[in-house]
């Protein structure tokens, strides 16, 4: 008896049903309505399995499954439910519904673990609603403290504490940080959300390292003139040099001869935004990632450098705000060493690789052993309607993760 592929799908097509939104893809914001009905699903699923499900205070879910000594740490899967805009199906659910069979899997075998089994459900790992990513697990792992998140506000101005208002939850958020020790291992499932798998014809990526990423806000401010009646040479004109700015930092990601740079503008604000105003304030966003710590550095600075070096060449002034940065992390060697034991025991090809996306592994790999399985995305589609893993190039990841589980968990079967 094996994890059942359809069983699976069973539960993955529940999660996709909630939360469908008419332009394609699906919009659970977390703790919106959406996001708390898709959270009722899960809970419902770890409570049939015979799971204690607890909320912890910053609302992520944790399903125990006990093991033969309860006071042995844990071994930790999962990943979120929560999605971007027009989201896809199986970024974050794949790695909650997995563990969950995994989990079905051990029951229907009888199989008790020595280690106890944790399937968590992370708060808010897109970042969407409070435009911070990586909130439960940045927590648990100690990496933002509940004063730093308690009041970020989402666009209608309410607060991260508030909206928890709408669960039941339990503890303080002192007690959601892991203690030395509490657990052994943390193992994440995802899909690949790039296309390299899918080029090299491999079923399974074993993830050797994961993106570090800079999130930023920057504002250009110009002034506001009539579009007609201002001469060229008496515009103090916003836009201009923003867009100069958005090009450049185009240039800087596609200048990496290690092609592992990458940096995006994905939001732009232009106001007053009429047809006949000279733009007085424009505000744009920088995603810049590499799995190198130290290019990623370069990066950041040479942008910031540009920014300013342009700025002052068209005598507009600037803001630059840090929103957010998660540092690149190597995977535990052991438990990529563990994952290519399971590859190898199924007799399943794996190429190793990195991350080019942060999760919630990112924070996981700082307090203990941590590993991610991919599998291969359509296309390298992700945070789109488009998004598409065929159930059957899921199934071998489900099969490593019930190895890997087993190995971790302490098991004679």
């Amino acid at each position: 008896m094996r994890p059942n592929i359809d069983r699976f799908r069973k539960d993955m097509e529940a999660l996709a049903r909630i939360g469908r939104v008419p332009e394609g893809g699906v919009a659970r914001f977390s703790l919106t309505p959406a996001d708390l009905e898709g959270r009722e699903l899960v809970i419902g699923i770890m409570k049939g399995l015979g799971l204690s499900v607890r909320v912890d205070a910053v609302g992520n879910i944790r399903g125990r499954r006990q093991g033969r000594d309860p006071t042995s740490p844990i071994v930790m899967m999962g990943s979120h439910i929560d999605s971007v805009p027009n989201g896809g199906d199986y970024d974050g659910p794949t790695g909650v519904m997995g563990p969950l069979e995994v989990v079905r899997t051990l029951n229907d075998k009888g199989i008790v673990t020595r280690h106890p089994i944790e399937v968590v459900v992370f708060t808010d790992e897109e970042g969407d609603r409070f435009k911070k990513g990586t909130l439960g697990s940045a927590i648990m792992a100690g990496h933002m403290s509940w004063d730093e998140v308690r009041g970020l506000k989402d666009a209608d101005g309410i607060s991260f504490e508030k909206a928890l208002e709408a669960i039941d939850t339990t503890g303080t958020p002192g007690e959601v940080v892991l203690r030395k020790g509490e657990v052994k291992s943390f193992v994440e499932l995802h899909v690949e959300q790039s296309a390299r798998l899918e080029e090299k014809e491999m079923p399974i990526g074993i993830v050797e390292a994961i993106t570090g990423s800079s999130h930023k806000r920057i504002r250009v401010f110009g002034k506001a003139d009539h579009a007609g009646a201002t001469p060229m040479d008496r515009r103090t004109d916003a836009l201009v040099p923003a867009a100069r700015m958005v090009q450049e930092i185009e240039r800087i990601g596609r200048s990496d001869p290690a092609a592992s740079l990458v940096s995006t503008v994905g939001y732009l604000d232009v106001k007053p935004g009429a047809m006949n105003i000279v733009p007085s304030l424009v505000t744009f966003t920088t995603d810049v990632r590499d799995t190198s710590p130290d290019n990623l550095a370069a990066a950041m600075k040479e942008i910031d450098e540009m920014i300013a070096r342009v700025a002052g060449e068209r005598g507009v002034e600037f803001e630059i705000e840090e929103l957010e940065y998660t540092a690149a992390v190597a995977l535990s060697p052991a438990i990529r060493s563990t994952i290519a034991d399971a590859c190898k025991k199924l007799d399943i090809e794996y190429m190793d690789t990195a991350s080019r996306a942060v999760h919630d592994t990112s924070h996981m790999a700082h307090v203990t052993d941590a590993g991610m399985i991919f599998v291969p995305s359509v296309g390298g589609k992700s945070h789109s309607p488009d998004e598409l893993t065929h159930w059957e190039d899921i199934r071998p990841g489900l099969e490593v993760l019930y190895e890997v589980t087993l190995a971790l968990a302490g098991s004679d079967a």
